[in-house]
């Protein structure tokens, strides 16, 4: 599996869109994309980011090391000395080696200019070119070289970074878990331990915690004052982009030392809606010149949040629908059901063939926190005097128990537009934005 199908798939598992895992992670939907398409790699700040944001190590994101034991104490890497100096040693020879490649190039040079001057006449003009794709050749693998040597040296200086910061860092141990969600107050209750690398009898701590609020407000919120040796206690945290969690200690003396604990990205709403993906298929016969016969077909995978299986969270499915548009004029709706997918046949004019479900499971929506596939009883046809430029829309929602609507508007098959060619009326995808919702 490449590494932008590793982040797909665990994107998917934490029921997240790709614009939900750009904004938890600072970049744009555009970028997570890339990543799924192996087109782009992550920086390496935001592979750590990624990493602690789905609970694993940087390792496992990188698919270089097994998967950890989900009760193992951190999924943050740390090297020894001894590692550190290797890896160190490593490059050095690396660009010690860069270096002495770019001698060699430069005498390479030097000496076949000195021979052409030499040589002189027609043959100096008819060698120059490809002497000087030669020389172009040459300096690009040098600067290649070093663009690579200086991209490692920045991981290793970053790696060193991190190492120090461990030697300081006071923490032994430390979890966060979401042990409850609050749909109706718009929040999440934490439970927040950790453990001292040296505690003194009688050391009190309590978390700081500072977040900013999906409205955009800055807030702060703490425990009560902890006993240890092992601190723990609970804290509610209103709906966020993300929190940064910090202890503070109070040794017996008065002295006082603060530690950065980690940061807190899954308090966001959004980590705790059911998500879907949808597809249509349109096909369209000519009655007229200017009227034509629509059918429109669609199927609905939905996603519930996996995080939500542990939580004291009750999600559920109360009503998923498709409303097709022609301009701003809703034509038709029809509330979908779950469907059996089978393969389509090359001839078809839809994104897949649907099968309805047994009668008995057809009409019914499934437990809470089961995916499933739903698609319409019967696809939508219509007939219409049409003009070009018109557009069709199809409209899928998702409302869950909560009563919260979310709109699927990702990918060009959800509206088409009507274009005219050689005095033929046609169709052609857009994108649905979301100024086109209802």
């Amino acid at each position: 599996m490449t590494l932008g199908q590793h982040i797909q798939s665990l994107r998917k598992k934490a029921g997240l869109s790709q614009e939900a895992l750009g904004e938890a992670l600072g970049v744009s939907r555009q970028a997570v994309s890339k990543w799924e398409a192996d087109a782009a790699v992550p920086e390496l700040d935001t592979l750590i980011a990624m990493s602690r944001l789905f609970g694993i190590s940087l390792g496992q994101l990188l698919q270089i090391e097994e998967p950890m034991d989900v009760d193992a104490p951190s999924a943050n890497e740390s090297f020894s000395a001894e590692q550190m100096e290797a890896i160190l040693h490593q490059y050095a020879r690396q660009a010690q080696s860069g270096k002495e490649k770019h001698r060699i190039y430069t005498w390479v040079i030097g000496g076949l200019t000195a021979v052409l001057f030499l040589c002189g006449g027609i043959y100096i003009v008819q060698k120059f070119n490809s002497l000087q794709q030669n020389i172009y050749y040459l300096e690009g693998q040098i600067s290649n070289l070093r663009s690579s040597v200086n991209s490692e040296i920045n991981n290793i200086t970053y790696r060193i970074s991190e190492a120090l910061e461990e030697q300081d860092n006071i923490l032994a141990d430390y979890s966060i878990i979401p042990v409850k969600v609050d749909i109706s107050n718009g929040t999440v209750l934490y439970r927040l331990s950790a453990s001292l690398k040296e505690v003194q009898e009688g050391s009190t701590a309590r978390f700081l915690l500072n977040y900013q609020t999906t409205s955009g407000k800055i807030g702060t919120a703490e425990t009560g004052l902890l006993q240890g040796p092992v601190f723990e206690g609970t804290v509610a945290l209103p709906f966020n982009h993300h929190t940064d969690i910090t202890l503070q200690v109070t040794d017996p003396n008065g002295t006082q030392r603060t530690q950065k604990v980690d940061v807190i990205y899954d308090a966001h709403e959004d980590y705790y809606r059911i998500t879907g993906e949808a597809y249509t298929g349109y096909s369209m016969r000519s009655i007229s010149n200017d009227e034509l016969d629509f059918t429109i077909d669609g199927t609905y995978q939905l996603f519930y949040p996996s995080v939500a299986k542990a939580l004291e969270f009750d999600l559920s499915l109360e009503e998923i629908k498709v409303a097709l548009y022609y301009n701003d004029q809703l034509l038709d709706s029809a509330e979908m059901i779950p469907v059996n997918i089978r393969g389509c046949d090359n001839d078809s004019s839809t994104e897949a063939a649907i099968e309805i479900a047994p009668p008995d499971t057809a009409v019914s929506i499934v437990a809470t926190g089961e995916n499933q596939i739903y698609g319409l009883k019967e696809p939508f046809n219509f007939r219409r005097k049409v003009n070009e430029g018109d557009i069709i829309k199809m409209i899928f929602s998702i409302t869950d128990n909560y009563g919260r609507t979310t709109y699927e508007t990702g990918g060009r098959d959800k509206a088409i537009e009507i274009i005219k060619d050689n005095n033929r009326f046609s169709i052609r995808h857009v994108e649905l934005t979301e100024d086109m919702l209802p």
